[in-house]
């Protein structure tokens, strides 16, 4: 911009047009602002730059939450901005989540000039380190200068920062923007369509390399890991949750390996290979068999073949540490995923990579008493889990939607998956659908706070969003339900809300055989009007009270593009269904014979 008269312009005004256009140029297509003061050069900015989609969310928590999922969808790295003070705050629980679960965010807070901090100045608290722990890279960026010097250095500062969102999995950037006073423009921009031009001339040609850096080599070779995996008799196949991984390439190169080799795959309902039931070695009731002690201990593997995160499963946890054996992790992410602390040895290279070099077994070697000892006792315990629960009709059984859900979805949908009770229900019966494009949840720290706003950024026109939760989880975020009304909203969800009247979850705790202080102080029953608070958001809404009624409003929501959004509201029974699902489980389980 040597050519162009910068003192003509305001400071903020240059600063803000540059972020735009640089983030914009690095590949940024979505942008989520809360409405503030201070953030006003930057708010101005993006709401003006026409190549990116803007969201303005009134509730920081749940606009943090919205990008999450929007970010979890898109795998871009999606813009926060908000305003200084406590409103940075409200941004953390999403970032925890987004750093756990290796969530693109670059999150932009404005913020006071050094010399009106620490003096008591309105809407000011210590914002540079505040999410230290939950960000890849963090800085202060310099008060806004009209120098081509500083228009030069936030250029670099941006390019730099978004390249560790794109890198090892992905992450989130936090970057502390001071603004001076005006914050808004006093004047009209003279010539800004000109500006706008200059500015981009001035960030043409940015970018970043992730070729490489995205899969990062520790020096393994191949060739001796893949010969591993082959020679080892008893190796099992657990691919875990895996929504951050390119799920097409992945789950063909699962099921090549599986079917090529004839190796038991167990599948997280997390993972994209539990919804492409094309293994013909797949483990459905690896739940049931996790609870058989001798089952366990007969089953040990040699050698185990990991794919993504840890597992959900506490029971097949347990099983993976007791076995304690050689487990080789194929990760895109360099954090350490194993609590058992086996002896896990790490492996960065693409899925695609490994598991299409080991090479496929004659049909000599494919006869493996090991596998058919797996698929012995699934089918026993299969038939064993589909007696009792085909014997029950009864909605308030919680274990009975996730089981039954896959017989509404008659067409492509996403699925949204909640914590706590709905999570666990679907890890033990979801039978999987071809349906189903993609899996979403919040597991990256596993909380219940923010699954509404995820869900709904998650979402998208041309797919409807399946989102399962409890009731507790919802109220817990009912602001999000304001981004229904989003005049950008352009998604379609269909919220199943199951409302045991408290925290089911608890009813698995020792603390839950005292009734007092249980009910008050864990399970916390709300007395809560759904109806009336649906209706309050625009939402539509619909009581269900037996599967029949579900059926019938599940697809007639799906079956109509029209329909934006509809919350199935089921009366389920807490305690029942925590003993029937442990009846479920453990009787199965003891059914089993020693192999």
């Amino acid at each position: 911009m040597h050519d162009f008269d910068l003192q003509a312009y305001e400071p903020n005004v240059l600063c803000g047009k540059v972020v735009a256009a640089t983030l914009c140029a690095l590949g940024t297509e979505a942008v989520v602002t809360s409405p503030g003061s201070r953030s006003t050069p930057l708010t101005f900015a993006f709401a003006r730059y026409s190549k990116l989609k803007v969201y303005s969310v009134l509730d920081e928590r749940s606009a943090a939450f919205f990008a999450v999922g929007i970010a979890k969808r898109t795998q871009k790295p999606v813009v926060l901005v908000c305003t200084s003070g406590s409103a940075t705050g409200n941004y953390l629980p999403a970032i925890m989540e987004a750093h756990h679960s290796h969530t693109p965010l670059i999150v932009l807070t404005a913020d006071r000039p050094p010399e009106l901090r620490d003096c008591q100045s309105g809407q000011t608290v210590r914002q540079s380190g505040i999410y230290t722990h939950f960000v890849r890279y963090q800085t202060e960026v310099s008060v806004p200068k009209a120098s081509t010097e500083y228009l030069k250095y936030l250029r670099q500062l941006l390019v730099h920062a978004y390249g560790y969102t794109a890198v090892q999995g992905g992450g989130v950037v936090h970057l502390n923007m001071p603004f001076e006073d005006p914050l808004a423009p006093t004047k009209l921009i003279a010539e800004e369509a000109t500006l706008d031009q200059a500015v981009e001339e001035f960030i043409e040609g940015i970018g970043i390399t992730t070729d490489v850096l995205a899969h990062p080599s520790n020096g393994i070779d191949i060739a001796s890991l893949t010969e591993r995996i082959r020679n080892c008799e008893h190796v099992i196949v657990i691919a875990g949750p895996d929504n951050t991984y390119s799920e097409n390439g992945f789950v063909d190169a699962v099921v090549a390996l599986a079917n090529s080799m004839k190796l038991p795959v167990i599948a997280d309902s997390l993972s994209s290979v539990r919804n492409r039931r094309r293994v013909e070695t797949f483990i459905d009731q690896f739940e049931v068999i996790s609870r058989n002690d001798t089952c366990v201990g007969q089953l040990k593997p040699d050698l185990v073949l990991w794919l993504g995160d840890f597992p959900t499963s506490k029971a097949l946890r347990a099983a993976m540490s007791r076995w304690d054996c050689e487990m080789i992790h194929i990760s895109q992410t360099p954090e350490n995923r194993d609590p058992t602390h086996s002896r896990t040895v790490k492996c960065y290279a693409g899925f695609d990579m490994i598991l299409s070099a080991i090479n496929p077994l004659s049909e000599e070697e494919k006869a493996s008493k090991y596998t058919q000892d797996w698929l012995e006792l699934n089918q026993v315990a299969n038939a064993q889990v589909e007696h009792e629960l085909g014997k029950q009709a009864d909605i308030q059984l919680e274990p009975l939607i996730s089981y039954n859900l896959d017989q509404y979805i008659s067409q492509p949908v996403d699925l949204f998956i909640g914590n706590s009770t709905p999570i666990r229900d679907m890890d033990f019966f979801w039978r999987g659908s071809e349906h189903v494009q993609k899996v979403f949840t919040n597991r990256g720290a596993n909380g219940i706070d923010g699954l509404v706003s995820t869900a709904i950024g998650a979402s998208r026109s041309e797919i409807p969003m399946v989102a399962l939760m409890g009731e507790l989880s919802l109220f817990y975020d009912v602001g999000g339900l304001a981004l229904l009304r989003n005049p950008h909203f352009e998604g379609r969800i269909v919220l199943i809300v199951q409302d045991n009247q408290g925290g089911g979850i608890f009813e698995h705790l020792p603390i839950s055989q005292w009734e007092y202080p249980f009910e008050p102080y864990f399970t916390t029953p709300q007395a809560v009007d759904m109806r009336a608070l649906c209706t309050a958001y625009g939402l539509n809404y619909q009581s269900v009270s037996d599967f029949a009624g579900m059926k019938s409003q599940m697809q007639s929501f799906l079956s109509n593009p029209e329909s934006r959004a509809l919350c199935l509201h089921i009366h389920t029974n807490r305690k029942c269904s925590a003993k029937f699902r442990s009846e479920v489980l453990n009787n199965a389980a003891s059914q089993l014979s020693s192999i």
